[in-house]
């Protein structure tokens, strides 16, 4: 699910992630999707992508991407368009309310809620950064055997981490960052 403002870049990432060179944005809500190959097991399958408008009055079609059944299975691309840094972070607490507001009234049961949060929080908490065994993509700490769980020590999550949590991985992607302002990225270099 990609949500931002109009005009950050959601359908043209989706277009170039596709490798499409032209294409023909929508209104409202579209649907596309991916095809992802897993090399490793020579296997192939589709990946869902939906895209709202960036326009809050669509927000209630997401209804129709976004249900109960298919949150577990979901992660939210929230969109941000840096080439107008200052309104990133407004952009970013706009769009996740919308997505709270929606999970909110999908009435998942408090114990199903309860458990995609306590997942949520352990990928968080056993996630390391890829080493040069896996150098292609992030690993988790593999806890199989009852002695490696006992072993493993998960620290708490600090204060301000996860202090919304959906039960669903969100992922902010910032587009038209080579259009930052000149006087804002001097900004960030010196300060």
């Amino acid at each position: 699910m990609y949500l931002g403002e109009d005009g950050a870049g959601k359908t043209s990432l989706i277009r170039k992630i596709q490798g499409i060179e032209e294409y023909k944005k929508g209104r409202g809500l579209e649907y596309l999707y991916l095809n992802v190959h897993d090399e490793d097991r020579d296997d192939q399958t589709r990946c869902n992508v939906w895209i709202l408008d960036g326009d809050l009055y669509h927000k209630g079609l997401l209804t129709f991407s976004l249900d109960a059944i298919s949150l577990k299975d979901t992660l939210v691309m929230l969109v941000v368009d840096m080439s107008k840094p200052w309104t990133a972070l407004d952009s970013l607490q706009k769009w996740a309310s919308v997505v709270r507001e929606h999970v909110d009234k999908l009435k998942i049961p408090p114990e199903e809620m309860k458990e995609m949060e306590q997942k949520l929080i352990r990928d968080f908490q056993e996630y390391v950064e890829p080493g040069e065994e896996f150098p292609a993509s992030p690993q988790r700490r593999s806890t199989t055997s009852q002695e490696d769980k006992d072993d493993s020590v998960v620290l708490p999550l600090g204060a301000d981490t996860l202090t919304h949590n959906l039960g669903i991985p969100v992922l902010v992607v910032c587009t038209k960052v080579s259009l930052l302002p000149v006087d804002f990225a001097t900004n960030i270099h010196q300060g």
